[in-house]
């Protein structure tokens, strides 16, 4: 395949890839983030505050019992914070199984946009937001939203810290349950190997699992996939049929000789009976056709 034929596949299949967002309001931007990644959007609360704390964390709320952990997004993002009115929304999150809430000016819009509508981030943006925190642009008509990685936005030191403020206000007689990594830190995370040559179809697929029950690793073509599958022994892999070096069936053959017990999915933009039953024959535990939603995952995490 020449390199402008692979280009013209990766562009065709752009439309397979389908995101549905929360839009939200900070200041004059719109930003987007996976719809996966919010559990529920609140009206803004009274905050108790903690001193002591990093200026970008507002202090807690008691939400249902649980005490959540409030952080000003803006001001994590580096951008100018607007004083909270009757508009401010409070969007609940779970980042590696810690539960918290990102104060944003409004929120009043959930959307769904098709990879080819996806572009980089242009340094008009990148100048203003840390490029690490965004997956892209989308451009809808006159609309651009800002696409959010809130993984990123929010990093390990960050949820550390995080779990310390939790700690110390129910220390201070804060009523409520915590949340912390301790317990699920007990049992050991399942390992899943995303195999796809697009790196929208393996951001798409990352983006649906659990990164705090899972550890999720990444390759790019099938020959890659192989020596991670040795290297890892991963319980979970995702395996795209058509790609360089080595094609999703032979690459199936061989992670099932090394690891039989691996549970294995193809994925396909074109689906052929024939190819499904050869994959099954093959030991494949399922064979899915592109677009693949949050759900077919979920379903075959359940059974690992």
């Amino acid at each position: 395949m020449t390199e402008n034929q692979n280009d013209a596949r990766v562009d065709s299949e752009k439309q397979f890839f389908e995101r549905q967002l929360v839009v939200f309001m900070i200041g004059a931007e719109e930003f987007g983030v996976d719809i996966n990644d919010v559990r529920e959007i609140i009206k803004m609360e009274d905050v108790t505050a903690i001193p002591g704390t990093d200026d970008y964390i507002l202090g807690v709320i008691n939400l249902r019992g649980k005490i959540i952990v409030v952080i000003d997004l803006a001001k994590k993002l580096g951008l100018a914070v607007k004083e909270k009115d009757k508009n401010t929304r409070v969007l609940i999150t779970e980042i590696e199984g810690n539960t918290m809430g990102m104060v944003v000016d409004s929120c009043n819009d959930v959307l769904r946009i098709t990879g080819d509508k996806i572009e980089p981030a242009p340094p008009t943006i990148t100048q203003k937001i840390n490029a690490d925190y965004i997956q892209g642009v989308g451009v809808l008509d006159k609309r651009l939203l800002i696409l959010v990685d809130l993984g990123k936005v929010i990093e390990s030191k960050d949820i550390a810290h995080i779990n310390k403020v939790r700690g110390q206000h129910s220390k201070n007689g804060g009523a409520g349950e915590t949340e912390s990594n301790a317990s699920s830190g007990d049992s050991k995370k399942k390992k899943v190997l995303i195999v796809d040559d697009s790196t929208m179809m393996r951001g798409t697929l990352k983006s649906y699992i659990d990164a705090g029950k899972y550890d999720v690793s990444e390759a790019v073509d099938g020959e890659e996939a192989v020596a991670k599958a040795k290297d890892e022994v991963p319980d979970v892999v995702f395996l795209d049929i058509k790609m360089p070096k080595l094609n999703g069936i032979e690459a199936l053959k061989k992670i099932k000789a090394m690891n039989p017990k691996t549970v294995v999915v193809m994925e396909t933009s074109v689906y052929e009976d024939e190819t499904k039953k050869e994959c099954l024959e093959l030991g494949a535990a399922d064979y899915l056709k592109k677009p693949i939603n949050k759900k077919q995952i979920d379903d075959v995490l359940k059974v690992v």
